[in-house]
């Protein structure tokens, strides 16, 4: 697929205009903000940083899939998708400056949600912290991309979407209650970074396993082998 910087930077600014005028694409990392609010009131002085990660994995497993996914689907749900792709602009542009806004959107609430959830910054470490959110990041949007082309509109990837995110979202909850979830919630993007953040607050120089590195770098290299089969076979505009 080639690309063009122009384009994309054109898409990019296209796709702001979009998800500034629609509210339920605005309420999704506002959603998770205020979740963070509410965690980091209820929740202040219970377990330590129990609001931030729960925030955390709510910003990666919510925002990422939904988001990319609606707003694929809103191109093809108003039939302006295929009229971008009969233009100069090529699959990898439209791919690209699709992705941008989801990716800064779920980076910027990244960002806030230790000052939402009144945990401190020093306790965190910030470099390794933004290298897992944008692994997570990455694959979300990724996953939310094959979502979105198999969706024929935005109540359709709403639904077809949140088994994925409630797994995602609630499987290193219920690890704590059982061993074999445990198990299971490791080999998740969301339970590999959950335990990173718990040993992170224990120990701030605290560092992950090959396993869990591996379990990482599969939540995108696969979602990223299945999006290029899909593309390839469908494209964009199935």
């Amino acid at each position: 697929m080639n690309i063009s910087i122009r384009k994309i930077s054109a898409i990019a600014g296209l796709k702001l205009k979009i998800f500034s005028r629609n509210t339920y694409y605005i309420m999704s990392p506002f959603l998770v903000i205020l979740l963070g609010l509410i965690f980091g009131y209820f929740f202040k002085g219970a377990i330590p940083g129990y609001s931030f990660i729960m925030t955390v994995g709510f910003n990666i497993s919510m925002v990422g899939i939904s988001l990319t996914a609606a707003m694929v689907a809103e191109e093809k749900e108003k039939h302006t998708l295929r009229a971008l792709m009969t233009s100069s602009i090529t699959g990898g542009d439209y791919l690209l400056g699709s992705a941008l806004i989801p990716f800064l959107v779920m980076l910027i609430t990244a960002l806030v949600t230790p000052l939402v959830t009144q945990f401190s910054y020093s306790n965190i470490n910030i470099p390794m912290y933004l290298l897992l959110n944008i692994i997570g990041i990455i694959s979300m949007i990724l996953i939310g991309f094959i979502f979105g082309i198999f969706g024929k509109s935005q109540a359709q990837v709403s639904t077809t979407t949140m088994p994925i995110i409630l797994i995602l979202v609630m499987l290193p909850t219920f690890s704590m209650f059982s061993e074999f979830i445990e198990k299971i919630s490791m080999l998740t993007i969301s339970g590999v970074l959950d335990s990173y953040l718990n040993g992170m607050i224990e120990n701030i120089n605290y560092a992950l396993s090959t396993k869990d590195w591996i379990v990482l770098a599969a939540w995108v290299i696969i979602p990223a082998i299945i999006f290029i089969y899909v593309y390839r076979k469908n494209g964009i505009d199935e």
